[in-house]
C-alpha cells in the first residue's frame, strides 16, 4: 500500500507518467501498472488521463490528501526517533543502591561531566530488579559486587575492595587487638592496604554481637561465612538494615559490631567512634563491577563512562601509593 502510494504521489507531483517514471527510475509501463493497481483497490480512477498535464479526479484529490497525512506522520515519526536516538547517544542512565548514588559515584560523575559536559547522567535508586531494568531498557548500567550472576549481563570490574570488621571503640576487644586496628581516617588514607598491614582472624571477635544486613545481601553472606570459617556462628542483633550505610551508622548507636566495605569508609568522611580491622579470610576480598546488558548495542556515552570509571579508579589508587 505505501509503495503504491509513493508512485501515485510521484505522478501527482510531476503531472506526468513519463516524468514520474524518470524520477522513480522505473519504466513508464511499470509505473502505470502500479498506479492502476492502486486504482483497482479503491475501485475508481485517481487521475483524469484525458487532460494534459494530468489532473486528479475527485477520488484522486481525497487520496492525495490522505497520502500527505500519512507521509507527514511517517516523517514526524522518523524525526522523533532520530531525536531519541541522538539523545540516547548523549545520555547515561544508571541505577543502583543509595550508597552508590549518595557517596561513591558523585565525585566520579562530576569528574566525568567536566570532561564530557554534553553527556547527561541520570540515576534511579534501586536495590532489586536491576537486571530487569536493563532488559526493559530503563537503564544502561548498574554497579554491584562481583558475585552478581546473570546470563543477561556483562560487566567490567572497576575497583577491588575489602570487607572490614567494624568494632565500636568502647568495646574491650579493641585493647587486645590494638596492634591491628585502624581508625576510619586511616582506612581513607589506604593504610590497610600497605604491605605491613596486619589482618585479623575473626575467632578473636566471636564473643561480639553483630549487625548484619538481610540474608540476600552479599555482605551478609560473606560475613556469616567468614565467621563460620573462624569456627563460630555469629550472634546477630535483632535489626537487619537493608543498606550497608545504615549498618555502619547503627553500629555506633547500639554499640554492636558490623561489616562494611573499605569503599564505603573511603567515601563517608565522618569519623565515627570505631576501630576497623582488616580480615585474613579470602572471602573479605571482592570487586566492584559495572554491569550492562549483554549483546546490546551500547550507546557511545555508556562506553565512554565505563572506560572513564576504570581509569578514574586506577588513578585514584595510584595517588594513594
Amino acid at each position: 500500500m505505501f509503495r503504491e502510494m509513493e508512485y501515485v504521489y510521484a505522478v501527482y507531483q510531476e503531472r506526468s507518467f513519463t516524468k514520474a517514471a524518470q524520477k522513480m527510475f522505473l519504466s513508464q509501463p511499470a509505473l502505470s501498472s502500479m498506479v492502476k493497481k492502486a486504482e483497482r483497490k479503491i475501485g475508481m480512477p485517481l487521475f483524469d488521463r484525458s487532460t494534459y498535464p494530468l489532473t486528479l479526479t475527485e477520488a484522486g484529490e481525497y487520496y492525495i490528501e490522505q497520502a500527505e497525512k500519512i507521509m507527514r506522520i511517517q516523517r514526524e515519526t522518523k524525526e522523533h526517533f532520530a531525536r531519541v536516538s541522538h539523545s540516547r547517544e548523549l545520555s547515561i542512565r544508571l541505577c543502583g543502591a543509595a550508597i552508590y548514588q549518595a557517596y561513591i559515584f558523585p565525585p566520579i560523575i562530576a569528574a566525568f561531566h567536566s570532561q564530557y559536559p554534553d553527556i547527561d547522567i541520570s540515576w534511579v535508586e534501586e536495590r532489586t530488579g536491576l537486571v530487569q531494568k536493563l532488559l526493559t531498557d530503563e537503564a544502561d548500567m548498574f554497579p554491584e559486587v562481583n558475585n552478581f550472576i546473570s546470563q543477561e549481563v556483562d560487566g567490567v570490574a572497576w575497583k577491588d575492595e575489602e570487607l572490614l570488621l567494624v568494632v565500636p571503640a568502647g568495646l574491650p576487644v579493641n585493647e587486645r587487638m590494638k596492634d591491628c586496628r585502624f581508625t576510619p581516617g586511616e582506612i581513607r588514607e589506604g593504610r590497610h592496604k600497605a604491605a605491613d598491614a596486619k589482618a585479623v582472624d575473626m575467632a578473636a571477635f566471636q564473643d561480639l554481637e553483630f549487625i548484619l544486613m538481610d540474608e540476600e545481601n552479599d555482605t551478609c553472606q560473606r560475613a556469616v561465612a567468614i565467621c563460620h570459617n573462624a569456627g563460630f556462628v555469629p550472634r546477630i542483633f535483632a535489626m537487619k538494615p537493608a543498606q550497608m550505610l545504615t549498618a555502619y551508622q547503627l553500629a555506633e548507636q547500639v554499640n554492636r559490631a558490623t561489616f562494611v566495605s573499605d569503599t564505603l569508609v573511603e567515601h563517608v568522611d565522618k569519623n565515627y567512634k570505631f576501630y576497623l580491622y582488616k580480615l585474613s579470610d579470602p572471602l573479605a576480598a571482592r570487586q566492584q563491577v559495572l554491569f550492562f546488558r549483554r549483546g546490546a548495542n551500547q550507546p557511545v556515552a555508556s562506553r565512554l563512562f565505563r572506560e572513564f570509571v576504570v581509569k578514574y579508579q586506577m588513578e585514584r589508587d595510584a595517588n594513594k601509593t
